[in-house]
């Protein structure tokens, strides 16, 4: 006989079932999908004690152009004057 994880019956197809967000978890994956969804394989890789579950955000890494972007002119080396 299997286990029950569920302490009451859940109807997975109709029933909308809310959960109050107390853990939060640490996992490595791939990427994202298109539809925002992790995309499988992925690694469970513990529990976090240092963050609640109400400062997770869902974060969108910067792309190789955003990341030269951030760097405004004052930051850039300035351009070497060809010598004649």
């Amino acid at each position: 006989m299997a286990s029950r994880i569920f302490v009451n019956e859940v109807d997975h197809v109709n029933t909308p079932h809310w959960v109050k967000l107390e853990l939060v978890g640490n996992f490595k994956f791939a990427t994202w999908t298109a539809s925002c969804k992790i995309r499988k394989p992925a690694i469970f890789l513990g529990f976090r004690d240092d963050k609640d579950a109400k400062d997770v955000v869902f974060e969108v890494p910067l792309t190789i152009r955003q990341e030269t972007e951030v760097v405004t002119a004052s930051e850039a080396a300035p351009a070497k004057q060809p010598t004649s």
